[in-house]
């Protein structure tokens, strides 16, 4: 019976040195907090690049989460830059959204590259057309696909 007390002594007392063991969470937070434009709603962004497998993994789980998100959380994808290649991916996205089709062709873009292995100006005007998007001709917009062209030669 003592050993049996001592052990029940020993677990109590040793139990609130367990939340040590738990190690940092999986995020960092910022202080101070950086000013976000979203009457205070909570923001959560993604910094990704098209051409990484590991965010193409990602994204659907992504994409289920963001269907769940409850109303004071704002999400956004954000295209990171660290050179001339992740540059282009980004004017893509940008193009994208400034298009009106980010929504449309987000995900399908992710596919072509990774597993259609999209990776010439004349793969991406083939996924377009598929995709039946207009990349702005005719409609008052410089068209985005020959201007990235430029950029890649």
């Amino acid at each position: 019976m003592k050993r049996f007390a001592a052990f029940v002594f020993a677990v109590l007392l040793l139990a609130p040195l367990l939340v040590l063991a738990q190690g940092k969470p999986a995020y960092t937070e910022l202080k101070p907090p950086l000013p976000v434009d979203n009457d205070g709603r909570i923001q959560v962004l993604e910094f990704f690049w098209y051409g990484c497998i590991h965010c193409y993994n990602l994204e659907p789980t992504v994409e289920k989460w963001e269907k769940t998100l409850p109303k004071d959380v704002e999400f956004r994808r954000v295209p990171a830059i660290f050179n001339d290649r992740w540059a282009l991916d980004a004017q893509i996205f940008y193009a994208f959204e400034a298009l009106g089709v980010l929504d449309k062709l987000h995900r399908p873009f992710f596919d072509a590259i990774h597993r259609d292995h999209l990776r010439t100006d004349k793969h991406l005007r083939q996924a377009l057309t598929r995709d039946r998007v207009d990349a702005g001709v005719g409609r008052g917009r410089e068209n985005f696909l020959p201007s990235l062209a430029k950029q890649t030669d």
